[in-house]
């Protein structure tokens, strides 16, 4: 069954640069990461660990505040697929937890 993984981020550039390559090739149809008003936008991260999987939604609206209920809400209905990961934009995935 098709799986998406998804994550949401507001200004965790350096956590997402290392966890985003860990969850490639773990089987995941599709990876969304929103980025929630980050002021610098997430395109270089997104665009380095890229394998056609990845798909970078951002806010049109900026906000000032992160908020997890929203950011969640919003993420889960941008995943196009019948089972969803939702994930921090921190956690790294190992390959033996695969």
């Amino acid at each position: 069954m098709k799986t998406s993984l998804v994550t949401s981020c507001m200004n965790r550039h350096e956590h997402l640069s290392q966890s985003l390559p860990t969850w490639l090739n773990k089987g995941f149809d599709e990876i969304i990461v929103l980025d929630w008003s980050s002021t610098i936008p997430l395109h270089e991260i997104i665009s380095k660990n890229q394998n056609g999987s990845v798909i970078l939604a951002e806010l049109v609206e900026k906000r000032k505040y992160f908020s997890q209920a929203k950011s969640k809400n919003l993420k889960m209905r941008l995943a196009k697929n019948p089972l969803i990961c939702t994930l921090d934009c921190d956690i790294i995935i190992l390959d033996e937890d695969f």
